[in-house]
């Protein structure tokens, strides 16, 4: 806990005024102080030490939520692009059919008109 202003410049007065014999109490009321400044500041260190703790476990528990949602989604993705595939391919075997029964139903038609004109 910071010291008041008001105790300092009584401190030093009291170093200005006293005789040699007080000058060893008022040391020791200065380190009082200074171990008193000493604790609350590790206090202060401490806790946003703690802080920063919960904060980092928070922060790997989003992290590793997002990463199990960025899996999933890749599996979705995955499956989706595989169904297309699967439709892609069914469609060009289904177009190839198709063009072989209209070249076959036209040269059908051609060889059939090729025998009635000649």
């Amino acid at each position: 806990m910071p010291v008041p202003e008001k105790e300092i410049d009584k401190t030093r007065e009291e170093i200005a005024s006293s005789k040699d014999d007080d000058k060893e109490r008022i040391t020791e009321t200065g380190y009082f102080y200074l171990s008193q400044q000493i604790n609350f500041n590790t206090q202060q260190i401490t806790r946003l030490d703690n802080k920063i703790d919960r904060l980092d476990e928070k922060l790997e528990t989003q992290i590793a939520r997002l990463d199990n949602k960025i899996d999933k989604l890749d599996e979705k993705i995955d499956s989706v692009r595989d169904s297309l595939e699967n439709k892609v391919d069914s469609l060009k075997f289904w177009a190839v059919g198709t063009v072989i029964a209209v070249l076959v139903g036209t040269g059908g038609i051609i060889a059939t008109l090729a025998v009635l004109f000649t």
